[in-house]
């Protein structure tokens, strides 16, 4: 099938993933399955369990403490990605968190490529019923939608 190759892409950004989380020492799950496109990442297992078995006074307190139930979500909605930290204190700093953003964000854009390619090949939109975007109107963005006032 043709569609290999946005597929072999996506599967590379999974895999550029993978290997910043094992880095860091963190786990993921990323749902494409479901809309919005979810990417969860939280700390591994055994470093959280590593962490409790540390005594206490000799854990530096500048590092952030994590919540074992502790995880980000970045959640791809409507063309746009929002993050959210669930369960606790999770802390990452910003050069990783742009990283992973990125990583994500690449992932979308070929996962998008290979299901509509992959929707296409198999016929499984009737011909005709693709939408319909007209040239010269912009498509309502939600949350910027532009209100008029009267003087």
């Amino acid at each position: 099938m043709a569609y290999t190759e946005e597929a072999s892409k996506f599967n590379a950004q999974k895999e550029k993933l993978h290997s910043l989380c094992d880095e860091h020492d963190m786990v993921f799950d990323l749902n494409v399955e479901q809309y919005p496109i979810m990417l969860t990442v939280s700390k591994a297992t055994k470093k959280v369990e590593q962490l409790k078995l540390m005594d206490t006074e000799d854990h530096d307190d500048t590092e952030p403490k994590i919540d074992p139930n502790a995880k980000i979500v970045w959640v791809f909605k409507n063309a746009a990605l929002s993050m959210k930290v669930e369960g606790g204190t999770f802390t990452i700093g910003k050069e990783l968190r742009t990283k992973i953003e990125n990583i994500f964000l690449k992932a979308i854009n070929f996962w998008h490529q290979h299901y509509f390619r992959q929707t296409q090949e198999a016929k499984m939109l009737k011909k005709g019923k693709y939408p319909n975007i007209p040239e010269n109107e912009t498509p309502p963005v939600e949350g910027n939608k532009s209100e008029e006032t009267e003087d």
